[in-house]
């Protein structure tokens, strides 16, 4: 009979740093790169990436919660991430203008975006998942950021920073 040790297994874990936010007339568009690190002992093989920009407000933890839970599973997959390596993607992530919740503040109609990633990955003896959601916005010199201006029209924010929110997953 043989032993089985559960502890061989990869651990993807996800960093993001936003690059910039693309206002136009009709989606926000927001620039990102992400770094996948494997803080496992075995390779993370067949790896999918999949991004949302979910609306910060009433609704987002459940909004975080149903995306994290219900991962698409379909599109390109890297093919390997070996132990205690890193790896660094860069990607655009996009959301109607329609679908965006804006706010009025103090007279002008802002948005606060949440970008929310799942990492979906396989080993030879079982399949894991890494969810995360961060609030994307204006560094200020506070605990909080400074939301995008909407009603300026078109526009290009940078730089950017996020700060992570409390829901996330890891199996």
């Amino acid at each position: 009979m043989g032993l089985v040790s559960t502890r061989l297994r990869p651990w993807v874990e996800v960093e993001i740093e936003p690059l910039r936010c693309i206002v136009n007339h009709d989606s926000v568009t927001i620039e990102v790169e992400l770094t996948l690190f494997n803080s496992g002992s075995l390779p993370a093989r067949a790896i999918l990436l999949e991004a949302a920009i979910l609306n910060a407000g009433a609704k987002q933890d459940d909004d975080i919660a149903y995306f994290l839970a219900n991962p698409v599973g379909a599109g390109k997959r890297a093919s390997s991430l070996p132990p205690l390596k890193k790896a660094v993607v860069r990607s655009k992530i996009t959301t109607a203008l329609k679908d965006a919740q804006q706010y009025e503040i103090e007279g002008r109609m802002v948005y606060v975006p949440i970008l929310a990633v799942n990492v979906i990955y396989n080993w030879p003896t079982g399949e894991g998942q890494t969810g995360a959601a961060f609030i994307v916005g204006r560094e200020t010199q506070g605990a909080r950021l400074a939301p995008f201006r909407l009603d300026r029209g078109d526009g290009i924010y940078e730089p950017l920073a996020t700060r992570p929110l409390e829901i996330r997953l890891r199996a």
